[in-house]
């Protein structure tokens, strides 16, 4: 089980800091340290999710300071 509200599950053996995610393709997702990681194609909405999610909070936290 993950507790971690950043760490997203994106393949049966990834689990990955999705703060960290730099791109993601339709089969792999690659990191800000350039390493690639394979996505399960079941798994891609809720990566595409979280990412946005993440845009979103930081945005907010920009428009409110």
């Amino acid at each position: 089980m993950i507790t971690n509200d950043t760490l997203i599950r994106v393949h049966k053996s990834y689990i990955v800091n999705s703060y960290y995610i730099k791109k993601l393709n339709s089969d792999e997702l690659i990191l800000t340290t350039d390493t690639t990681v394979p996505l399960a194609r079941r798994r891609k909405k809720q990566v595409q999710t979280k990412i946005a999610q993440n845009i979103y909070e930081k945005a907010e936290s920009i428009w409110n300071n």
